[in-house]
Formats: structure tokens, sequence, C-alpha cells
């Protein structure tokens, strides 16, 4: 497999999850926090991302390819 892209995504879910989980001693769950999360920031993050790659993340995204 040959890797095209690999790169950090949702940079302001990793302070974000740092906070609400590390710090404050919460649990991830589904509620009016996490939609209005969804729906605000995530639209956001995704347009700036696709034309800044972010230094760090949540997540990382890897692209491969199988040669033919």
């Amino acid at each position: 497999m040959e890797m095209e892209a690999i790169r950090y995504v949702n940079a302001p879910g990793l302070p974000a999850w740092f906070v609400s989980v590390r710090l404050l001693g919460g649990e991830p769950r589904e509620g009016l926090l996490l939609r209005l999360w969804d729906r605000g920031v995530i639209p956001v993050t995704r347009l700036v991302e696709r034309h800044v790659a972010p230094p760090f993340g949540q997540s990382v995204l890897a692209v491969g390819r199988t040669p033919a």
C-alpha cells in the first residue's frame, strides 16, 4: 500500500476533549452540547482544515492506495 496523504484533523476537538474529559472528569456522551458542537464547530473546522493543515488534531486521517 502506498500512502497518499496523512494528516491531523479536528484540531479544536483535541483541546475540547482534554478539558472536558481529562481536566473536568466528564464522559463523552450524546446531548445538546455535542449537537451544538457538531452543527456549529465541525462545519467551520472542516472548511478551515481544507486550506490549512493543523499541526495537531483529535484524529489522524490517512489515505492509502493499493498499487494496481
